[in-house]
């Protein structure tokens, strides 16, 4: 054990040294002609341009994708609904069917049942308050003052 604890402590050291050892210079080559210097104002304009340049028109619609946010949303709500309904109607029929031990079974089944839909339905109003409240933001941005009762409007 004490020969495995030295080699372990030798390649750490070794792997340091190397480590340490190992200097990366990226600088102008004597040769190369572009050895001008820069200075900070240089840097902060060079930062100033690229921000202007990605503050221009967005190659993303925004309302495109307000439209297929929403279609994706009432779809899946629709979905998820259709199917709480379904599983809610079939273990009615078997607790209204089923023997004593079957019913208990369906008890089970419905807390797990009642868990899934506050999931499920939980997660979609999370989903819608982020959309209100985020396009809240942004009429926020230009109207300079948006009150809850604006937003329980949206919702």
């Amino acid at each position: 054990m004490e020969v495995i604890k030295k080699i372990g402590i030798i390649i750490l050291i070794f792997t340091l040294i190397l480590a340490i050892g190992n200097s990366t210079v990226w600088a102008a080559d004597d040769d190369d002609d572009s050895s001008e210097t820069v200075s900070t104002e240089d840097i902060l304009q060079g930062a100033t341009d690229f921000i202007n340049q990605g503050s221009g028109n967005s190659p993303i619609n925004e309302e495109n994708l307000k439209n297929a946010s929403d279609m994706i949303y009432n779809t899946l709500l629709a979905v998820g609904l259709v199917l709480a309904i379904i599983w809610a109607f079939f273990l009615g029929i078997k607790f209204m069917t089923g023997s004593v031990e079957e019913q208990a079974k369906v008890k089970e089944s419905v807390k797990v049942f009642i868990i899934g839909c506050i999931v499920l339905f939980g997660a979609f109003g999370i989903w819608r308050l982020v959309l209100v409240l985020t396009q809240g933001i942004d009429d926020l941005s230009e109207t300079s003052q948006i009150t809850t009762i604006e937003i329980a409007k949206k919702i």
